[in-house]
């Protein structure tokens, strides 16, 4: 299955039909274990969450909750990316019109680093559908995607989930993730990925999480554009200091 991943849902029906027990006896205790979050891991976040200084809270569990997602959805290293994106605060008595990319994590190798790289999601993306629906999307195969979110799309999503971050009727932005073969988030990934919704909220500080009557996400450029757009943000911010410190005026 994983050697064909284009053929894996017909492959598996066919197994099935040969071999009724063979996916139970083989998969039943792995799977188990894929859809579960290990015991002693809760203690340790909980245990970064009290301990961490606030200035620092936020990215220590978030980094310690995305390095164990990411072992458990791709131990063999085959292609998966996680990406948290958060509600960008809206200007006074406007809504929320778009999400930003805040952590990423991959295991794909040909990637380029992507950590200190700023993308903005919308109304276009999976991500900011999920958010808007206020329940998760799943896509398992690379026509859905497109078909979907055509400006979205890299070459290397063949299936991508996204879910809300909730907690009751008040959102944070959605944990968006990617893989590199199709039909790669089976039931026992999925029930896994749920569990790890719960837990990464205490990644958030109350003032991210906003009513969801308060989201109306707008359309965002492509990635590509935005890339050419906000590759030089850093450059204007340090022409503005220098101004600024030539002319002796006090900058926040």
């Amino acid at each position: 299955l994983d050697a064909l991943p284009q053929q894996r849902q017909e492959l598996s029906r066919l197994i099935i039909k040969e071999f009724p027990l063979f996916f139970s006896t083989v998969h039943e205790n792995n799977e188990e274990l894929i859809g579960m979050i290990p015991s002693p891991f809760y203690a340790r976040v909980l245990q970064a969450y009290t301990n961490s200084p606030p200035i620092l809270r936020t990215a220590t569990v978030e980094t310690l909750i995305l390095q164990q997602l990411e072992s458990q959805l791709d131990p063999q290293n085959r292609g998966v990316v996680i990406n948290v994106a958060r509600c960008v605060p809206p200007v006074a008595e406007h809504k929320i019109r778009s999400l930003r990319i805040t952590a990423h994590r991959s295991t794909i190798k040909t990637e380029p680093i992507m950590e200190h790289q700023t993308a903005f999601l919308g109304a276009e993306s999976q991500a900011g559908y999920a958010l808007s629906a206020g329940h998760p999307s799943i896509m398992q195969n690379e026509a859905d995607i497109i078909h979907m979110f055509p400006t979205q799309h890299s070459a290397c999503e063949k299936s991508a989930v996204a879910y809300p971050i909730i907690i009751s009727n008040r959102a944070a932005g959605s944990l968006y993730i990617t893989s590199t073969q199709e039909e790669y988030f089976s039931q026992p990934y999925l029930d896994l990925i749920e569990c790890y919704i719960d837990l990464i909220v205490l990644s958030f500080e109350k003032d991210d999480f906003y009513d969801l009557s308060e989201i109306e996400l707008g359309m965002m450029p492509s990635l590509p554009l935005q890339k050419e757009i906000l590759s030089t943000f850093q450059g204007h911010v340090k022409q503005k200091m220098l101004l600024a410190l030539q002319e002796r005026i006090s900058l926040t």
